[in-house]
């Protein structure tokens, strides 16, 4: 089975999606990629991965609308492509637009899954949180799994709000490990080690202990405890961090990411 899928927005997140759908979709679509500036369509030279300024020459053209605008900008494209799209499968990957807006604005009818995916979804290794509302059909449903599968782990929720959560956790996610991961070259790079070597240590720490948490039946707090020994290093630098109450931080980092979606949703 195969389809054409029109990406509007080129950006981060659309980028990331073209080349996750291109490169492990099951699908194996025909991709169109439609952004008005030219320069963000430039990057792309994968042949499978078409582009165009025209929204609506890439939406007409699909059965497939996947809208990666930026939220400010969402209302005034649907507005646009209305009567197209409410005779497509839409998928909404835009931060803090509900199920319910999306509806206000294509009715009930139109077929919509509001997804957050995550940028990995460009190396098959994203993690992408889905709701589908009444008007999904199960085959629509069926071809959105065959889009997203081979870019990353699909997680079906049942509640459109938790698109949300899934957006502070997942959607913002790889900026904190990559936060994290700044921070530890930097003080590798402060006691001795080159930044080269000290990101080839971070790095390949942080794939290790991802696989083996992606492994183990323990939770990280088990698997950390495993590695903490009583007077050692790792004991010393977590009794650093909770001093310095990281964990809360990062609760609140979470949080706050999480509000956000609702004040994007407010300004629309």
């Amino acid at each position: 089975m195969t389809c054409t899928v029109a990406i509007v927005g080129g950006g981060h997140m659309g980028t990331a999606l073209a080349r996750g759908f291109a490169d492990h979709s099951k699908l194996q679509p025909r991709i169109v990629v439609a952004d008005r500036n030219e320069h963000k369509l430039n990057v792309y030279s994968q042949p499978s991965i078409e582009t165009t300024r025209s929204a609506g020459s890439a939406i007409n053209e699909a059965q497939v609308a996947v809208l990666a605008v930026k939220p400010q900008s969402i209302k005034s494209v649907v507005q646009d492509h209305v009567a197209t799209l409410r005779e497509r499968l839409v998928v909404s990957v835009a931060a803090g637009v509900p199920m319910q807006l999306l509806e206000s604005w294509l009715g009930n009818e139109t077929a919509i899954v509001h997804a957050m995916p995550n940028l990995p979804v460009a190396l098959g290794q994203g993690v992408i949180g889905l709701t589908a509302n009444a008007s999904v059909s199960p085959d629509q449903r069926q071809l959105t799994e065959q889009l997203f599968a081979g870019t990353g782990e699909l997680v079906w929720l049942s509640d459109d709000r938790h698109v949300d959560v899934a957006t502070a956790v997942s959607g913002s996610g790889p900026a904190y490990f990559f936060y994290a991961m700044e921070a530890m070259i930097r003080a590798a790079e402060s006691i001795g080690l080159d930044r080269k070597t000290a990101r080839r240590f971070v790095v390949g720490t942080a794939l290790g202990a991802a696989t083996m948490a992606s492994k183990s039946e323990h939770d990280p707090s088990e698997l950390r405890s495993q590695v903490a020994s009583r007077g050692g290093t790792t004991e010393r630098a977590l009794a650093t961090l909770d001093a310095n109450r990281v964990q809360e931080s990062i609760v609140k980092a979470v949080q706050s990411a999480y509000a956000r979606t609702a004040e994007l949703t407010a300004s629309l």
